[in-house]
């Protein structure tokens, strides 16, 4: 399988969580690698954003003496974004959904998703 067809597949993978509406992946500084969508959002705005928030939240988890980031959670009156962050490959992957979206299972699919990529990337 083709790094592209392992991508679409974790994407695809994110977007059947019920009230899921998109799935980002991209390198560490904010390119967009593979993105979908099932509302209209701009990916790589939301990339660089993540990037970024990537970097603010690593300086408060070293700050606290808590290592290094593996995942976060934020939660919006309107929804939610989940990231999870693979450095051992180099990526970023995250998941937004509506404020319905169950978090637990959004949560374990996006874990269970960035392990088969850190294997088979």
């Amino acid at each position: 399988m083709s790094m592209k067809e392992q991508f679409e597949k974790v994407l695809d993978r994110l977007l059947e969580v019920e009230g899921a509406m998109g799935g980002v992946i991209t390198s560490e500084d904010g390119i967009i690698i593979s993105s979908k969508t099932k509302v209209d959002m701009d990916a790589e705005l939301l990339g660089a954003l993540a990037s970024g928030s990537l970097t603010s939240v690593q300086k408060l988890l070293d700050e606290a003496k808590l290592g290094k980031l593996e995942s976060f959670v934020l939660e919006g009156e309107k929804g939610k974004v989940l990231l999870s962050n693979l450095p051992s490959v180099g990526i970023i992957v995250f998941l937004i959904g509506s404020e319905n979206m169950n978090l637990g299972l959004a949560k374990l699919t996006l874990e269970r998703a960035s392990e088969d990529l850190e294997r088979e990337v």
